[in-house]
């Protein structure tokens, strides 16, 4: 049975969690917070945001 992250196990990082693998009571806990359940968070380039608020190029535009 697929879990609401589309995967057959839960992929959150917290494995020590007591809603671990149980999506409904995760996403349950997670509408009173604010923060999205770990298999609901946006996928994020933050390294590429970061460089790109530093000033830095991904080329060799300094040569």
């Amino acid at each position: 049975m697929k879990l609401e992250n589309g995967l057959l196990s839960c992929n959150c990082p917290k494995k020590k969690c007591v809603r671990h693998g149980r999506c409904a009571e995760c996403i349950e806990h997670h509408k009173s917070s604010r923060r999205p359940p770990y298999c609901k968070k946006e996928k994020s380039g933050r390294s590429s945001k970061m460089r790109m608020k530093k000033g830095r190029t991904s080329g060799p535009a300094d040569l």
